[in-house]
């Protein structure tokens, strides 16, 4: 090639220059594949990433109604325990006024049974007191 310049063929600038040129190209070139593999590499990663996204969310929302099932479940337990709860304080309270009612009860025996031994006391007395009238009616009966 001809330099432009002086228009000879061996030029040192001309030289310098075309190689300047040439390592300019050699570079462009390299920047240009570096480019293309990492424009390739980042549309894979891309791709991967918005994989890894929708087997994520597709776990989150397996996992959400799983956890939802769970929660509707204990809800429901908890309800049936509660009115179990309210059925056994009803029982409890009827217990407790069965309870009242029986010591009451047992007070009203104890009050009748010494009752009845203290009218047992008494009769028993007056029968005594009535023989003995009933003796001394015989004895002055056959005195007079």
């Amino acid at each position: 090639d001809i330099c432009r310049c002086c228009n000879k063929i061996s030029c040192n600038n001309f030289e310098v220059l075309s190689n300047t040129i040439r390592k300019l190209e050699e570079d462009a070139r390299l920047a240009a594949e570096i480019g293309q593999s990492l424009l390739h590499e980042h549309e894979k990663t891309v791709v991967e990433s918005k994989k890894i996204r929708n087997d994520l969310e597709s776990q989150f929302i397996q996992t959400l109604d799983e956890t939802i099932i769970d929660l509707e479940i204990s809800n429901n337990r908890c309800s049936q325990l509660g009115a179990e709860l309210k059925e056994r304080d009803i029982e409890v309270e009827k217990l407790r006024v069965f309870k009242f009612m029986a010591r009451q009860a047992d007070i009203r025996e104890d009050t009748l049974r010494a009752k009845l031994e203290d009218t047992k006391q008494e009769l028993a007395l007056s029968r005594k007191t009535e023989l003995t009238l009933e003796s001394k009616h015989k004895k002055l009966t056959s005195k007079y």
